[in-house]
């Protein structure tokens, strides 16, 4: 119709366009104009962008705080990961794309001999997310695995599996010796050198591996997750266990 423009489709309508976007596309309109904002910034809008079953992963914390509009709750799990499962794991999202970020903490782990205390020690850390974190006294045998149901997972999306952990104050010890067998699924073991990065929040970690989420593994309803060092019997110290991450990649 000759003369129309975008105020003149209905509320609904607008609300349907900016949800097909994305959310940085959603903020981008916001600053359009005032009237743009306040259908950019609805909940209609926001909510298609969180996950579709993210009312039943933050149903099971009590304790959090939930913002009143979606768009609060999208920019704060984009920031700050809540926690789940009786505090042993941290759900987020990614900022651009709403996908999810689960990290597993230690004692979600499996850790061998995490219980002997000759070898690991269960100490709690301020900037740890979780209550305990897993610290290396000393052992000669590396094993840590991690197991996520799929189904918790974003969709379609490929995901990087991550070791996060930080050095203790004398510093890591027998890990540059030998490379680490990183395995994810069932892809082939891979070798890698020791050389961790620096993550945002101070941490560090190293990438295990990736792999694709997709229907074509519905029979395999889990993934699982192993770095270890096992072949040259050194003996290995010094670091502090937070969690494995799940995370999308670009």
């Amino acid at each position: 119709m000759e003369g129309s423009n975008l105020n003149d489709l209905p509320k609904d309508c607008f609300c349907e366009i900016i949800s097909l976007t994305s959310p940085s596309d959603a903020c981008s309109w916001s600053l359009v104009s005032r009237i743009y904002r306040t259908y950019a910034d609805s909940n209609d809008v926001w909510e298609r962008f969180l996950p579709s079953d993210y009312k039943d992963i933050i149903g099971s914390n009590s304790n959090t705080d939930h913002p009143e509009s979606s768009k609060a709750l999208y920019v704060r799990l984009s920031h700050h990961p809540i926690l789940i499962d009786d505090g042993n794991m941290s759900f987020g999202l990614e900022k651009r794309s709403g996908k999810k970020i689960l990290m597993l903490g230690a004692r979600k782990l499996g850790i061998i001999w995490e219980n002997n205390a000759n070898y690991w020690r269960w100490i709690s850390l301020p900037e740890s997310r979780f209550t305990e974190v897993a610290e290396l006294v000393e052992v000669w045998w590396f094993d840590v695995r991690a197991r996520l149901e799929r189904r918790k997972l974003s969709e379609m999306t490929t995901y990087g599996c991550y070791l996060v952990f930080k050095e203790t104050e004398q510093g890591w010890s027998g890990f540059d010796e030998r490379p680490m067998e990183l395995i994810v699924g069932l892809n082939k073991i891979k070798y890698l050198t020791w050389a961790p990065t620096e993550r945002d929040d101070g941490w560090m970690e190293i990438e295990i591996g990736d792999f694709f989420n997709d229907d074509h593994h519905r029979d395999v309803a889990e993934v699982e997750v192993v770095v270890r060092q096992t072949s040259d019997y050194s003996r290995k110290s010094g670091i502090i266990i937070q969690g494995i991450e799940f995370r999308p990649k670009q």
